[in-house]
This record gives structure tokens, sequence and C-alpha cells, in this order.
């Protein structure tokens, strides 16, 4: 295993952030001294590029249009999925403000069921964040019964 330098404090902008977070080649230990409450938890979960075997879902993803909502036509956000080394979903984060807030609870209530293959880092289950864009259309509001809450 290589040792990685620890990471420099320093200011960096939301664009450049947003990129290194899915950089192959970092830890990101040293978030947390950027100010971000997640950081140190969200490090110890690997991002996609850094994986060699990525999570897949065990199930078909629906996603059911929400029938108490007068919402209608399309939408489109990102979630961000945290993994375990079981492949159970341990948290999903918003990685956007695209989804209505029904919509959003929705999309976070579908994926917290799912359970994936578990990640993995050179033949050793790891844990993992992976995001993910969902979208909903909808011409009409839809009928039939509410989802449970």
């Amino acid at each position: 295993m290589a040792v990685l330098p620890q990471p420099a404090v320093q200011a960096i902008p939301a664009t450049e952030l947003d990129a290194a977070l899915d950089a192959p080649n970092a830890l990101f230990s040293g978030l947390a001294l950027l100010g971000d409450s997640d950081a140190t938890d969200e490090g110890r979960y690997l991002p996609r590029p850094m994986l060699t075997v990525a999570p897949v879902a065990q199930a078909p993803v629906d996603l059911l249009w929400p029938t108490d909502t007068s919402l209608i036509g399309s939408y489109t956000g990102i979630l961000k999925l945290f993994i375990d080394e079981q492949g159970r979903v341990q948290r999903v984060v918003l990685d956007d403000d695209a989804l209505p807030e029904a919509l959003a609870e929705v999309a976070k209530r579908t994926f917290q069921s799912l359970v994936f293959s578990p990640a993995e880092l050179d033949g050793q289950r790891v844990k993992s964040r992976i995001r993910v864009e969902v979208r909903f259309d909808a011409e009409a509001p839809p009928v039939g019964p509410a989802l449970p809450r």
C-alpha cells in the first residue's frame, strides 16, 4: 500500500472541490479540515474511480411517482449513495437541489432500501460511494395509492 502525502490546508473553489472528490488517487481524509462535517465519514467510503469492482444493484430500481402531490413534468436529480462492505445502503444524500421535496423523498427511500453487490478494491470488499442520476416524468398527476411513509 502506498503512503499518500498529507493534504495541505487551502481554500478550494467549489467547482474544483467537486472534481477532486471523484479523483481516482486520493483518500480525502483532509477534507474535514475544510469544514465539511460529513467529510470524515465520507472519506471512509471510496468513490467509484478508486474501485476495482463497482457496486451493482441486486434488483431493478423502480421510482414511483408520489400520488400525494400535484406535481407534473420532468425532474432530474443526483443522489449520492453510501454503501457498506455488505452492499447495504447506509445513507442517501441529495447531491443537488433539483428535485422537489416529494420526489427527493421517494428517491431517497427507494435507494435506501436497495441491496448492492459489495464494491471491491483489489479483491477486498470496501465501503463505497456512488452518484446516481434519477429522473421522474409525469404528464398528469398519477392516480393510485400513496406510498407508505
